[in-house]
């Protein structure tokens, strides 16, 4: 089980660092998509947290 969570761990964290990297480049779109992109981020790391406890 601790293996898959650390797998899932890295990919989310990928799929994080990608989004932030496209969320740099577009300055105009930020103000759009940083509201709906960041309760997604938190909603994912709250239950990871809660599967390493």
């Amino acid at each position: 089980v601790l293996s898959n969570v650390n797998g899932n761990l890295s990919d989310i964290s990928e799929r994080i660092s990608e989004r932030d990297d496209d969320d740099d480049d577009d300055d105009d779109d930020d103000d759009l998509v940083l509201p709906q992109v960041k309760p997604m981020k938190k909603k994912r790391k709250t239950a990871v947290i809660r599967f390493n406890i």
